[in-house]
């Protein structure tokens, strides 16, 4: 795995652990459209840094389907999955 530069690590944890915190605001399901776009984009942020192997791959997936549906707090751990086990965990 090539080497990922520390400052963007440190952005994709910083994110998700601000994001992490706002499903508790709202009721189950209930979130604003602008949190889904903004967990969809660490999604997205993730997959871009991180390169992927097939599991992280089906773990990115599989959370997006999460955001889609409306389950943003499944979602978020299983982005956390990867980034802490992908990038903080290796």
């Amino acid at each position: 795995m090539e080497r990922l530069s520390q400052q963007t690590v440190n952005h994709l944890v910083d994110r998700w652990t601000v994001l992490i915190k706002e499903p508790n605001r709202y009721g189950t399901g209930c979130y604003p459209d602008l949190l889904e776009a903004d967990v969809l984009r660490l999604a997205s942020e993730a997959e871009q840094v991180v390169a992927p192997d097939p599991f992280d791959a089906d773990l990115i997936r599989t959370a997006r389907s999460l955001i889609e549906a409306g389950e943003l707090k499944i979602a978020m751990f299983k982005l956390h999955e990867v980034i802490y086990g992908r990038l903080g965990g290796r």
